[in-house]
C-alpha cells in the first residue's frame, strides 16, 4: 500500500469539498442555526446539575444524524457524483490503483468527519461560554466540569466510532449507486434507522451482548449507559472491534464494485 498516492487522492478530494459551496454552507450554517438551542441547553445544565447528563446524553444521540447526512452528500459526491458526471472514468486513469483509490477516498470522507466534529465542538464551547455569561454563573473549572469528563469522552468515542463506519458504508452505497438520486435514495432507510436508535432505549432496549453488535444502535446505548453508571472496558472494545469488521467488510464490497467495470458503469 502506498501511503503517499493515499495522502495525495485524499488531499485532492478535501480540496474539492473546500471549494463546493454547499458543504462549506452545511459546516458552518448548521452549528450557527443550532447554537441557540445548545446556549438553552447548557444554561439549563449548568442551573441543575441532576439534569446536565441526560440533556447532554440527548444531544449526542442527535449529533450522528447530522454527522450522517453532511458525510453522505461529501460520499455520496465522489462516488455516484463521479459516474453521474461520467468523471469516473477519468479519476481510475489516474497514477493509483483502484484500492488505493477507494482507501484514498476514504481517508478524505473521515478527514472532513474529524473536520466537521472539531467544528461543532468549537460551537459547543462557544454555547458553553455563552450560557454561563446569560446565567450570570462564574465560568469556573466546576463550570466546564459539569458536563465534564463523560461528557467529553463520550463525544469522543461518538465522532470516532460514526468517522470510522459511516463513511465505509455511504461508499459502498455511492458505488453501488447510479446516481446521487439513487444513492441518497438508500440513505433515507439508515437515517430512519438512526432516528430509531435514539428513542430505542424508551422502549426499553438496553445495551446487551447483542445490541452490541448493531451499528449505530450500539454507541448510543454505550454513551447512554456511560451517563448514567459505568461501562465495561470489554464493552468499548467491543464496540471498536465491531466498528472496525464493519467498516473492513463495506471498503471490501466497494473495492470489489470499483474493480468491476459492468458495476461501476451502470446504466
Amino acid at each position: 500500500m502506498n501511503w503517499h498516492k493515499l495522502s495525495i487522492i485524499s488531499g485532492k478530494e478535501l480540496l474539492s469539498f473546500s471549494r463546493d459551496r454547499r458543504t462549506l454552507c452545511a459546516l458552518l450554517v448548521f452549528p450557527v442555526l443550532v447554537t441557540p438551542g445548545f446556549v438553552y441547553m447548557f444554561r439549563l445544565a449548568l442551573h441543575n446539575p441532576k439534569v446536565a447528563p441526560m440533556l447532554v446524553s440527548g444531544l449526542f444521540e442527535c449529533l450522528p444524524i447530522f454527522f450522517l447526512s453532511l458525510v453522505g452528500h461529501i460520499a455520496f459526491e465522489i462516488t455516484a457524483g463521479e459516474k453521474e458526471r461520467g468523471t469516473m472514468e477519468t479519476t481510475l486513469t489516474l497514477f493509483a490503483t483502484r484500492t488505493e483509490l477507494v482507501l484514498g477516498k476514504y481517508c478524505a470522507v473521515v478527514t472532513a468527519n474529524l473536520i466537521v466534529a472539531a467544528i461543532v465542538l468549537f460551537f459547543l464551547l462557544i454555547s458553553l461560554l455563552s450560557a454561563a455569561l446569560v446565567s450570570s454563573t462564574p465560568v469556573t473549572w466546576s463550570g466546564f466540569s459539569l458536563i465534564g469528563f463523560k461528557a467529553g469522552l463520550s463525544y469522543l468515542t461518538s465522532v470516532t466510532y460514526f468517522a470510522i463506519v459511516y463513511p465505509a458504508i455511504l461508499m459502498l452505497i455511492g458505488l453501488f449507486a447510479r446516481s446521487m438520486k439513487e444513492a441518497f435514495s438508500y440513505l433515507g432507510p439508515i437515517m430512519l434507522l438512526s432516528i430509531l436508535s435514539t428513542i430505542a432505549p424508551l422502549y426499553g432496549i438496553g445495551l446487551s451482548p447483542l445490541t452490541l453488535l448493531v451499528p449505530g444502535l450500539n454507541c448510543l446505548l454505550l454513551v447512554q449507559q456511560y451517563f448514567n453508571s459505568s461501562v465495561d472496558w470489554m464493552d468499548w472494545m467491543i464496540l471498536f472491534c465491531t466498528g472496525i469488521v464493519y467498516a473492513f467488510a463495506c471498503l471490501k464490497g466497494a473495492i470489489f464494485l470499483i474493480k468491476r467495470d459492468a458495476v461501476l458503469n451502470r446504466t
